[in-house]
């Protein structure tokens, strides 16, 4: 994904969206999973966002999530 366009997505609010379709295990959920974990990994500005929206909390309870659990991890690192 290109990193100026993720950082314009989550400035323009996307991750609450992206949130709203983890938590109600949407058809989009590993697409919406995919993208808020790379957010930890394209900018300042993307983790800025992240942290408005208790960005740490929600990697953390994604952590039960044993097939994302790799990826969390890593995001957290990269933050």
């Amino acid at each position: 994904m290109n990193k100026k366009r993720q950082e314009i997505a989550a400035t323009a609010g996307i991750i609450p969206y992206l949130q709203q379709i983890i938590d109600n295990n949407s058809p989009l959920k590993h697409f919406a999973l995919d993208m808020i974990c790379d957010l930890a990994h394209t900018s300042k500005v993307a983790r800025r966002e992240l942290w408005k929206h208790d960005g740490v909390g929600y990697y953390i309870k994604l952590l039960s999530v044993d097939m994302w659990r790799v990826n969390v991890l890593e995001s957290l690192c990269a933050w």
